[in-house]
């Protein structure tokens, strides 16, 4: 699972290192990143010719893991309760 994305600048750099001839093995050793991830960089830069980050697909979720395990908690909790009071005690 991806943790974070990576600055515009370090994102160039690896392409910069690559185009000078580098492997991805010493490209993260001189930055301190994964080689993964400049395996990553490197395959986006190839197939969309940029390191700008692309919108990702799908629609982000309502509810975020929290929520939900929050959600089933309550419900698991009081199985009577109704939908309202249910998705009134999770706004609050």
């Amino acid at each position: 699972m991806k943790s974070k994305e990576h600055t515009r600048q370090v994102r160039e750099k690896v392409i910069e290192k690559f185009k000078a001839g580098l492997g991805y093995k010493k490209i993260s050793q001189a930055l301190n990143i994964p080689r993964s991830t400049v395996q990553a960089i490197i395959q986006k830069w190839k197939e969309y010719g940029t390191t700008v980050n692309l919108p990702r697909q799908g629609r982000p979720p309502k509810l975020t893991g929290r929520t939900r395990r929050a959600l089933i908690r309550n419900a698991a909790k009081r199985p009577m309760v109704t939908l309202d009071e249910l998705q009134r005690s999770t706004a609050q």
